[in-house]
């Protein structure tokens, strides 16, 4: 529950900017403009943007989104991506909603989204987000401030990131600017090799963190058709059936 960015529905909304991109072969340098502010960047920009630098070596293969436990993380509140919530939750999927105003008077929020998580089906995709309606934003953002909330949800989300991988998530959704900013950062990403595209704008990539290598997706809040979340992860919801 953060501050809607003003042009992508962004969750948190409050600058920050994200790890290095780097991308490995020439054919995908054109997509490098869409994930650049996901990443940390090395030094200040121009244009407030992460760099982007071809790296040396022959490129590896794509990302493999269909293996793997499979997981979205949400942060932002735009419109579009409260319907693609709405949508997983309406597909019968394990959704779980963070509630920020607790983890702010230290509960342990994350350490509850963890045992959730560990008692779903391991075949089913899961969504864990702190997205609200614009209600809900509101009375958050009016009882704790609106850089106290984002905040909050950065760090829930980085961390949920971090403790997922861990168990063994392979396929990660992340959406929201700001989030997908926290979550790389948590994660130690540092460079991606860009993949298919689920929808415009909207690619698979490959990263290798601590814990192993990783298929993640980083969208912009109003970015994606409605179904992007179940579709993007069919690979999981139909080896479910």
């Amino acid at each position: 529950m953060v501050r809607p960015d003003r042009q992508a529905g962004d969750a948190a909304g409050h600058g920050r900017q994200g790890p290095l991109l780097e991308l490995r072969h020439p054919r995908l340098w054109p997509r490098r403009r869409v994930l650049a502010r996901f990443l940390p960047r090395s030094a200040p920009s121009r244009r407030g943007l992460g760099h982007a630098y071809p790296a040396t070596g022959p490129a590896t293969a794509e990302p493999q989104p269909h293996e793997g436990r499979a997981a979205v993380l949400a942060g932002s509140c735009s419109a579009r991506t409260l319907e693609q919530i709405a949508q997983f939750y309406a597909a019968g999927l394990p959704s779980l909603h963070l509630d920020v105003l607790a983890a702010a008077t230290g509960r342990d929020v994350t350490g509850e989204a963890l045992a959730w998580y560990d008692e779903q089906d391991p075949d089913l995709p899961v969504l864990i987000y702190a997205s609200a309606s614009p209600e809900e934003l509101a009375a958050v953002q009016d009882h704790l401030g609106a850089a106290e909330a984002a905040a909050q949800v950065e760090e829930l989300l980085g961390t949920l990131a971090s403790h997922l991988v861990g168990r063994g998530v392979r396929r990660l959704i992340v959406a929201g600017g700001e989030t997908s900013g926290a979550v790389t950062t948590a994660l130690g990403v540092r460079a991606v090799l860009v993949g298919q595209e689920a929808d415009p704008g909207v690619p698979w990539t490959y990263a290798t963190t601590e814990s192993g290598d990783l298929a993640l997706m980083l969208k912009s809040g109003n970015f994606g058709a409605l179904d992007l979340f179940t579709r993007a992860l069919a690979g999981a919801t139909e080896e479910a059936k």
